[in-house]
């Protein structure tokens, strides 16, 4: 979908008989989710615009209603579809805050100069975000945390990282 736009979840099932709708959502954040006040869909190449109407959790998922639909057979349309968010609506973040799209396809390099690769994926695993630096068939895991990350530059399009001893040869194994 055009660069403005954002997937932030998929339309699984219908829920109810008044229209709702389960999205599975892609973020773990769901009160990040919720705050989202408009969502778009992509339907034969065309972009439809969604208010919501109401969001309540279910699990890993949200059940949203939106204004406009307001029956299961209207809703049905929906499953299966991919839901965004336009960039433009996502909060500010702090200076050294960033979106994980906005890493994703970056340079990672060391302080030495060794290219590792590209970040090619990002996961949180409960105590902070990973980063997925592949390169070749080669992958290796960076703990995005502050001793070892030390320069993201979006600009440059480049991640500047002072490995410890050992973290990129344990992704050998």
């Amino acid at each position: 979908m055009h660069d403005r736009f954002l997937a932030v979840g998929k339309v699984v099932k219908v829920h109810g008989i008044r229209g709702e709708v389960k999205i599975l959502i892609y973020s773990q954040d769901f009160h990040q989710f919720v705050q989202y006040l408009k969502l778009y869909t992509l339907e034969e190449s065309k972009i439809n615009s969604w208010h919501v109407k109401k969001v309540r959790r279910q699990g890993r998922c949200a059940l949203v209603l939106f204004d406009g639909l307001s029956s299961r057979d209207e809703a049905q349309r929906l499953v299966g579809l991919e839901v965004f968010v336009d960039k433009r609506d996502l909060p500010p973040l702090e200076d050294d805050e960033y979106y994980w799209y906005q890493l994703k396809g970056l340079k990672v390099v060391t302080t030495s100069g060794e290219h590792l690769g590209v970040i090619t994926d990002i996961f949180d695993n409960g105590a902070h975000d990973i980063y997925v630096v592949s390169h070749g068939t080669r992958e290796i895991l960076i703990p995005a945390v502050e001793s070892i990350i030390v320069d993201i530059s979006l600009e440059k399009q480049l991640i500047v990282v002072d490995p410890p001893l050992g973290l990129i040869e344990a992704n050998d194994i």
